[in-house]
């Protein structure tokens, strides 16, 4: 939030104001997990089945991803990411190969990381973490690999069969805050260690926490002035208004910072999209509502016996809320096929 108005896309006092709408945007989430009711699910289909049916898709899944990757399977580098990275976005075009590889990203493996931390269940950790690696190995999306090492760190801190604990959260950002940094400055940048370092410090200070506030502010300061969408960038929105602009929202917003330059795709997260793009500076409160409407949705169908796989589950979905619009998440980024996995799971588990 820091970093537009330094650079002139908002004013001071609007970054206050934005901050503010934040604050009670966050207050609107929290109230949202206070729900303490769920509704009963009964068992639809006995434990075989699930699995037999669960597999024979994360099987398929892969194998439309293995067809189109088969030659360039490689593990790059962090100076051979983004190379790779595009030359896969060039490469591979087909719709389905890459809604595969986003819902056994963000649902089928995360599913299975998060059922065998659970359960101790060995082989269901194993399957799903070679999972994530094979597809880091197709794209070189960071968010996949990283996804091992946040669910066990958010299994054992925060959502482990303990109980729920929200206030460790605020430890671990503070520990992501202050983890690289000392290093940093000490080690040499030109060493190995160093340029590995570096490009931890990167991930974790620039694109996780530093672009999404940036971005918001970019958003606020375009849109303050321009065509508001009225949700039309969603295909339930775009039923009821029409889009105002010929590319979408995050190429439109590249082309603003970039002086023009088409094609660049500078997406947000939810309080941007949902919210900025949407309904103006106070649409950040209500794209707060809507996600809200979705946690309580989670609660109620879900209930909190097994939010330790629930909530593992939906860390790739979390994450992706901080890059993109909710109704992206949920229809391309795989979160109703999430959903539908973890109802008919724990719909085996009331039966059992």
């Amino acid at each position: 939030m820091l970093i537009a108005p330094i650079h002139g896309y908002i004013d001071s006092h609007v970054g206050y104001v934005v901050f503010i709408l934040l604050y009670f945007s966050f207050i609107v989430l929290n109230f949202s997990t206070s729900i303490k009711f769920g509704v009963k699910i009964r068992e639809f289909v006995n434990d075989r089945y699930f699995w037999l049916i669960f597999f024979l898709f994360w099987i398929l899944f892969n194998l439309i991803v293995l067809s189109a990757f088969s030659g360039n399977l490689r593990f790059s580098g962090f100076d051979e990411i983004y190379e790779q990275r595009e030359f896969a976005k060039t490469s591979v075009t087909s719709t389905y190969v890459w809604y595969s590889s986003g819902f056994l990203a963000n649902c089928f493996n995360p599913f299975l990381i998060s059922y065998g931390l659970s359960y101790n269940k060995k082989v269901s950790f194993i399957i799903g973490s070679a999972g994530q690696i094979f597809l880091f190995a197709t794209a070189a999306q960071k968010i996949v690999i990283a996804t091992i090492p946040l669910i066990i760190i958010f299994y054992i801190f925060v959502i482990n069969k303990k109980g729920i604990k929200l206030y460790n959260i605020g430890f671990i950002t503070a520990a992501a805050c202050l983890s690289f940094l000392p290093v940093y400055y000490i080690l040499n940048p030109d060493s190995q260690m160093g340029n590995i370092i570096q490009n931890l410090t990167s991930l974790v200070y620039l694109r996780t926490f530093c672009v999404p506030g940036a971005m918001l502010s970019i958003y606020v300061d375009y849109f303050s002035n321009s065509d508001l969408t009225y949700y039309s960038h969603s295909m339930a929105g775009a039923l009821f208004s029409k889009y105002p602009y010929d590319a979408p929202v995050g190429e439109v917003i590249g082309g603003y910072v970039l002086n023009g330059l088409r094609y660049v795709n500078y997406n947000a997260g939810f309080f941007a999209t949902d919210g900025v793009a949407s309904l103006g500076i106070f649409g950040i409160v209500a794209a707060s509502i809507l996600v809200s409407y979705f946690l309580i949705f989670i609660l109620i169908i879900f209930g909190k016996k097994e939010m330790n796989v629930v909530c593992g589950s939906f860390i790739p979905f979390t994450a992706a809320l901080s890059n993109s619009s909710i109704f992206t998440s949920l229809l391309t980024g795989g979160g109703i096929v999430l959903i539908i996995i973890l109802f008919f799971w724990i719909s085996v588990k009331k039966g059992e």
